[in-house]
């Protein structure tokens, strides 16, 4: 497993790296001893319709046994599935002969694709190393002068990449080396003879196969940068026993994440951080490279008001980034000449627009790079130089009665089309025989009387909102009332 340790005192805490702990680890092993008979309960199939392999009782290496596999016809091949075991494995078995000096008897290692790795009595030797399909080609130098009439320890090691099998006899550790074979998965153990006009006699016992190595990553996951609210899968690939996989976010664990694939839905910034894959076989466990996942938060739509300063702000989490550049509806900002000089920070996460205008109405994104990433364009925020403005506001009125009078105002929206309610005292008015424009910029009394005295003002509005403005005072035949509210 992976072990770390925590370092901690009153100002804090400090975590070491991980260490791994790991073991050999034997995924298959077979003494012949749990059999009554030549069938081998499923263990050991015949490849073929050659004769099978026999149970005996006439030799054993196992301590404390009494079976072992007997091989004596020149055309035996038995087989046991591996089911496409990958990795640094070890293939050892004991082997006792006592026939023909020039018979074949043999244990290979095949894989799913590439070369047959095999090693045993091959003719005229011991201890001839040979590999490739059906024994051809690359004979390496033969042991000679081995007794027969004993037991035998043989051995083939593969490494994780399939190349370069060793090979041993009587020996710890496999030394004799080839450097033409190649398979990574491996399908069966294969024990034979080989056809010939000679006729072997030859025990097979304590058959085992060991994963040698904690896993090897095959495919790391690759870092991520993108937007809040999208959908991101990390992947992971291993080789090596049977793998199975362990996600963690920061170091730690994630709960239920033990698939080769860890999918996370809508990210948020809460997401963003180191996600490492620790893969794991049957002798320990291997740890992925780092992969950084940074998420982009883009700007917001914004309304203000005419002259005032707006700042459009985005940020990343996760891995810093390396550049910012905004736009405004697409097109690059320059915002040291033109009709952009009152715009800055234009490759800062924040850019300020200075006294705001409807020329400043666009739509506003920015382009985000991650240095050995990529980059990445934020989602557009809309900027409205205000709802409505209003330049001119309507003034106070004095006039004669039964004279006309008028109130107008001027206002201003971000080219949207603006409705009018003229109001007198807070209460809406509507157009009759001595008021018109109830509905207009200008409200019009055709025929002003005592009784019209009163404070007028107007709600200006268009599908963003509304704004009311000043309250004007009427005053008629020279007696000026207070405001009413």
């Amino acid at each position: 497993g992976l072990y770390h340790v925590i370092i901690s005192n009153t100002n804090g805490s400090l975590v070491s790296t991980d260490a791994v702990l790991s073991v050999t680890f034997t995924i298959f092993f077979e003494t012949f001893e749990s059999y009554s008979n030549s069938t081998f309960n499923g263990n050991w199939q015949v490849i073929g319709s050659v004769p099978s392999m026999a149970l005996s009782t006439n030799r054993n290496f196992t301590s404390g046994g009494t079976n072992s596999g007997y091989i004596t016809n020149a055309s035996t091949v038995m087989k046991h599935t591996l089911n496409g075991i990958q990795g640094h494995v070890r293939l050892t078995f004991w082997l006792y002969d006592s026939g023909d000096a020039s018979a074949t008897v043999y244990a290979s290692l095949v894989p799913q694709s590439g070369n047959t790795v095999s090693i045993g009595k091959f003719p005229l030797t011991l201890t001839k190393y040979q590999y490739g399909i059906n024994l051809l080609p690359g004979n390496l130098t033969a042991e000679t002068n081995r007794s027969i009439g004993t037991w035998h320890k043989f051995s083939i090691e593969v490494s994780s990449d399939g190349t370069a099998p060793k090979f041993g006899v009587d020996s710890g550790t496999p030394q004799a080396e080839s450097t033409g074979a190649k398979g990574l998965a491996w399908s069966y153990i294969k024990l034979s003879s080989l056809t010939s006009s000679h006729t072997p006699q030859a025990w097979f016992d304590d058959i085992s196969l060991e994963i040698m190595d904690t896993p090897t990553i095959i495919t790391p996951p690759v870092s991520k940068f993108v937007k809040a609210w999208d959908n991101v899968t990390f992947t992971s690939s291993g080789s090596g026993g049977n793998v199975h996989y362990q996600w963690r976010k920061n170091g730690i664990p994630l709960p239920g994440a033990t698939a080769a694939t860890l999918s996370l839905s809508s990210v948020q910034p809460a997401d963003a951080g180191t996600y490492t894959a620790v893969v794991n076989n049957e002798v320990g466990p291997t740890l992925s490279s780092a992969a950084t996942l940074s998420i982009l938060v883009s700007p917001i739509n914004q309304t203000s008001n005419y002259g005032t300063t707006v700042t459009l702000a985005s940020s990343v989490f996760g891995a810093p980034p390396s550049k910012w550049v905004w736009r405004t509806n697409g097109v690059l900002i320059n915002n040291s000449s033109g009709t952009n000089h009152h715009i800055t920070g234009a490759t800062n996460n924040a850019l300020v627009v200075h006294n705001l205008t409807i020329s400043d109405d666009a739509t506003y994104s920015v382009v985000v790079t991650e240095t050995g990433v990529g980059t990445l364009t934020s989602s557009g925020a809309i900027l409205l130089a205000s709802n409505i403005v209003i330049i001119a506001q309507p003034p106070d009125r004095s006039v004669i009665a039964s004279n006309s009078v008028s109130f107008s105002v001027a206002a201003v929206s971000s080219n949207l089309p603006l409705v009018y309610h003229w109001r007198t005292n807070g209460v809406n008015i509507t157009d009759g025989s001595n008021i018109t424009g109830s509905s207009t910029s200008a409200l019009t009394i055709a025929q002003a009387h005592t009784s019209d005295i009163a404070s007028y003002s107007v709600v200006i509005s268009n599908t963003l909102g509304n704004v009311t403005s000043r309250k004007a005072m009427l005053a008629v035949g020279g007696l000026q009332l207070g405001r009413k509210n």
